[in-house]
Parts: C-alpha cells; structure tokens; sequence
C-alpha cells in the first residue's frame, strides 16, 4: 500500500509551501487505486469551505496528460 498526502494550497503552489494545509491521508496499491478515495476527500473539504456554503461542489477526476 502507498501513502497519498492531499494538500489544500494556500498561494502560488510551487513558492509558498509552508502555507499548504495537510487535508487528508489516502492510501491504495497506486494512484489509480487511491484516485477516488483522493477525490472524495478534496470534494469533503472543499464543501466546507466559507466561499462554497451553500453550493454543490463537485471535484473530477483529472485527464490524463499527453507525454512531453
């Protein structure tokens, strides 16, 4: 089993690390296992947020990326 860490993140996403916040834990045998679990949380938090009361929030799957 693989640890997958998700993270909210709070400004410029490569410069302000330390301003990420540590949202959920999710394991699975690879990604593709952990994906909707991962997704699940991410949709969880995001729901809680103070600019999304009140909406549907919904969270997708992200597309598969052509090789560079």
């Amino acid at each position: 089993m693989k640890k997958y860490l998700i993270y909210r993140t709070l400004g410029k996403v490569e410069r302000d690390i330390k301003k990420h916040e540590l949202i959920g834990i999710e394991y699975g045998t690879d990604i593709f296992d952990a994906c909707n679990k991962i997704i699940k949380a991410v949709q969880d938090d995001a729901s809680q947020l103070p600019d999304y009361k009140g909406y549907d929030v919904e969270v997708y799957a992200p597309e598969k990326a052509d090789d560079l």
